[in-house]
């Protein structure tokens, strides 16, 4: 923790405690470390987890957790390149899950369950440079093919209109769901894969 005070970091919680009605049914812990896989960057290495009147508080080994990985913390000529991004976790069961990153590395545009990013990584380039500067079609063609290149991983994909908000998601089954947004950059229609509607907002000013 003192580490984080060093460094200004103050506005992230790195403890979450839930009760209702006085007793406590849920809590959340991130620690924090700097290791090989965060580049010597302090960042979070694992986040416990508890729910349920039938759990554990505090927390012990016994609790559920997730092990970040890998991070986005590339150094060449002592210069730091990456940006932090998470890269690699793996859930509490041990499933490793990738995240490939794109529009300038802001926005994750694939979820990989069930592969490691070495397995992933070479398709990363491609795809950063088509949701940097390609269009949207193009993009979505290579998320697809992404999609069928790992038969054995779930991959959820994802687009932006920048500065706007999401565009698409598209499950690991391929179906894809569209967002919508008037001009003003505000949601308006959620679409699914066959064009229906599932939700719409209408938006009034009250004078």
């Amino acid at each position: 923790m003192q580490g984080l005070i060093n460094l200004n970091k103050i506005d992230k919680p790195i403890k979450t405690e839930t009760f209702v009605n006085n007793v406590q049914t849920s809590e959340s812990m991130t620690k924090y470390g700097q290791t090989t896989a965060t580049g010597n960057l302090l960042l979070p290495t694992e986040i416990h987890s508890s729910k349920g009147l039938v759990e554990t508080f505090p927390f012990n080994n016994a609790n559920r957790k997730i092990n970040f990985t890998l991070y986005d913390t590339d150094v060449i000529n002592s210069v730091t390149l990456g940006n932090g991004n998470v890269l690699e976790y793996s859930l509490e069961n041990g499933t490793p899950v990738s995240i490939i990153w794109g529009y300038n590395k802001s926005q994750p545009i694939a979820k990989i369950e069930n592969a490691n990013y070495s397995q992933v990584s070479s398709y990363a380039a491609n795809l950063q440079n088509l949701s940097n500067t390609g269009t949207e079609a193009d993009l979505i063609t290579a998320l697809n093919a992404l999609r069928t290149a790992l038969p054995n991983a779930m991959v959820t994909t994802y687009t932006y209109l920048p500065l706007v908000g999401v565009s698409t998601i598209t499950d690991p089954k391929g179906d894809k769901i569209t967002y919508t947004y008037d001009s003003a950059g505000r949601l308006q229609f959620v679409k699914d894969a066959q064009g229906n509607l599932i939700s719409e907002n209408q938006y009034y000013y009250k004078n």
